[in-house]
């Protein structure tokens, strides 16, 4: 992500966001392969149709045809989804705003590696952005949060979330839903532990 990395440069410096861009670029990269050749494909949800491409002899009104009560279909698909999408966000909001500061900062030291897969989990079902968890990350690392713990945080919260889980679960059946969390983690662990141990 483009605005972290550029987050991350301004407020940590070049060291760890170097970090966080080899961790994702390695884990992204080397999850999709395993996972393709695993067949992870046959776990994404199907479509209603299978149609056709669009080549050059189709016309306006072929091509009307196809997206053809979209508009529609992307509503119902909402209107599914957006208690849940309601109910997730309640969490993370309830979440993020008694999340005990005072305790992750008393037992998340630089120090302390246990404190960097407690963040990864603490991190996921936070319904935060990217745009913000770094200033907070950058305000926990300041009052003594561990560097390596702050990234497992920042990664576990911008990777995934509890409303995006439940978006995500439309699409996905539960074992690629289960794969997408271990990636995150492993993202998240590979790289705050790589910050513990270099920076």
């Amino acid at each position: 992500n483009p605005i972290v990395v550029v987050l991350l440069v301004a407020t940590f410096g070049w060291a760890l966001t170097a970090i966080y861009v080899a961790a994702a670029f390695v884990v992204s990269v080397g999850a999709g392969w395993l996972l393709h050749t695993l067949g992870f494909e046959r776990y994404v949800r199907g479509t209603a149709s299978s149609r056709g491409g669009c080549g050059s002899s189709v016309t306006d009104t072929a091509l009307q045809g196809k997206y053809n009560g979209l508009w529609q279909e992307a509503w119902s698909d909402f209107v599914k989804v957006s208690p849940y999408l309601f109910i997730g966000i309640a969490i993370g909001s309830v979440i993020y705003g008694f999340m005990p500061m005072g305790l992750l900062e008393q037992y998340a030291g630089p120090e302390n590696a246990l404190a960097i897969p407690v963040a990864a989990v603490i991190g996921v079902p936070l319904y935060i952005r990217a745009s913000a968890v770094i200033p907070l990350a950058g305000a926990l690392m300041v009052k003594g949060v561990g560097a390596g713990t702050v990234l497992a945080l920042i990664i576990g919260s911008a990777g995934a979330s509890f409303t995006e889980l439940v978006l995500l679960r439309s699409l996905f059946t539960f074992k690629l839903l289960a794969a997408f969390v271990a990636v995150i983690f492993s993202m998240a662990m590979i790289a705050g532990y790589a910050t513990f141990l270099f920076f």
